[in-house]
């Protein structure tokens, strides 16, 4: 464990049953995942489901990850493979192709915006204390291994995840 302030250094008593499972979780097993359903806005438009890791940054000091439009369990697994790398010295790089984290896919890894917190990682937000604390968006390729950025990606996919970094996706890549 570090020293990153967090629910954890604050008493329990007035946590509810959901914050006391989070902490819990953190304490046993150096994370929590959360997930958050597929809805409907006012529009009735579909809003895809999104996963985030509670606990990385405390735990190991790697970004918690955010992961918008897989299938939740998907999500999940995804997230349980990235805390086991962290365990063995893994940093997710930003802008940058990483393989070993989807098994037959590369994923990359974005900054999200300041203006995302207030929509996504709702739950780390209260287990920091505030949005002082790095959370990476992993974007996850179509079927034919193609980002939403490049040509011929499959428009089937073209709204499961919005960019939510402060540049754009594209700025943000290494050359």
């Amino acid at each position: 464990m570090t020293d990153v302030p967090c629910a954890l250094d604050r008493p329990d008593d007035g946590f509810n049953d959901y914050e006391k499972k989070v902490i819990a979780n953190v304490r046993e097993h150096g994370w929590q995942g959360t997930s958050v359903f597929a809805t409907a806005d006012d529009d009735d438009e579909a809003a895809p489901g999104f996963c985030y890791s509670i606990g990385f940054w405390r735990t190991g000091l790697v970004p918690e990850i955010l992961i918008v439009g897989l299938p939740l369990d998907v999500g999940h697994s995804v997230l349980a493979r990235i805390h086991e790398m962290a365990g063995e010295g893994f940093i997710p790089p930003v802008g940058v192709a990483v393989s070993d984290v989807m098994v037959g896919y590369d994923c990359i890894f974005f900054p999200i915006a300041p203006a995302a917190y207030a929509d996504y990682p709702l739950s780390a937000n209260w287990f920091y204390g505030n949005r002082d604390y790095p959370c990476l968006q992993l974007v996850w390729p179509d079927l034919a291994g193609l980002f939403p950025w490049q040509a011929g990606f499959n428009e089937r996919f073209r709204d499961d995840q919005p960019d939510l970094s402060p540049h754009g996706w594209l700025a943000h890549l290494a050359n």
